[in-house]
């Protein structure tokens, strides 16, 4: 007398704690929260729908903090690259590939326009010429003076700027090298950033790109998964490994239903109908 099948994992084959089990035994569940086991569909749907919405959520945070890209850390900006996309390559898996993560990676590449230092002098040149304005000293120009002297060359001209004191003019010149407004606009942009760089903040309220930025943005894609445990500044194979957990899934259900058809076992047309709807969305 054929009985019902009962799955490797000890749970009847289709029904609701059997997809359950396997899903936590395989690692999906700590990925994708599925409402229902056997809810596929929107289960991946929802967490495409999520990760699309943290990619757009990036490039709105580096569009807008678009002008001081030159000036961040390259490895983490790679980095926040990596990540975006690692997690766009999720939503490709399902067809749903996020437009905003070209944008994102356009400007943490510092390809986009809008990244471009002002002057078009190199980055180098810039940093350097911002060290002496916040650490070089200037006979007759204090330090609080410094920064303003600078604002009013660019508002105006280096000569108005000094007022007919040599000691003023001789500090701007050395700093503005003969190079006009717009490096001095980049010099000053670059102190405002050195000074007080946690203005420059994402929706998560990190410092744009920084460790703790990029962090928090594995751990709202993942949670605590061992997924986001990517060695920093690498590329991110999270479609590669969540494809290997719903191939385990797969096989399981496979090897269950072999060991099904050897003993005669039967399944009823309930949790069959749920098996079909698994291996149709965990393969499409």
């Amino acid at each position: 007398m054929s009985t019902e099948l009962i799955g490797n994992c000890g749970y009847t084959d289709g029904e609701r704690g059997y997809f359950e089990r396997i899903n936590k035994a395989f690692g999906l569940s700590e990925v994708i929260n599925f409402s229902v086991g056997y809810d596929y569909y929107n289960g991946i749907k929802n967490f495409c729908d999520k990760l699309s919405s943290i990619i757009s959520e990036v490039y709105s945070d580096v569009r807008n903090n678009a002008k001081i890209m030159s000036f961040l850390d390259e490895r983490d900006r790679e980095e926040t690259i990596n990540i975006v996309e690692g997690l766009n390559e999720v939503c490709k898996m399902w067809a749903r590939s996020c437009s905003d993560a070209d944008r994102a990676k356009s400007i943490l590449s510092l390809s986009a326009s809008e990244t471009r230092l002002k002057s078009g002098y190199k980055k180098n040149e810039i940093e350097k010429t911002a060290r002496k304005v916040i650490r070089g000293s200037y006979s007759g120009v204090s330090s609080s003076e410094k920064i303003r002297l600078l604002e009013k060359a660019i508002s105006s001209s280096v000569i108005r700027a000094a007022n007919g004191n040599a000691e003023k003019l001789a500090y701007l010149l050395d700093i503005e090298q003969g190079k006009g407004d717009n490096f001095l606009f980049d010099v000053l942009f670059k102190c405002e950033y050195d000074a007080n760089p946690r203005r420059y903040t994402g929706r998560n309220g990190k410092e744009i790109c920084s460790r703790s930025y990029n962090s928090n943005i594995l751990s709202e894609a993942f949670g605590n998964s061992t997924i986001s445990s990517n060695s920093y500044g690498y590329s991110k194979k999270f479609s590669e490994i969540l494809g290997k957990r719903f191939e385990r899934v797969c096989k399981e259900m496979e090897d269950d239903i072999d060991k099904g058809i050897r003993n005669r076992d039967y399944i009823l047309d309930s949790n069959g109908e749920r098996l079909k709807r698994l291996v149709c969305h965990a393969m499409d």
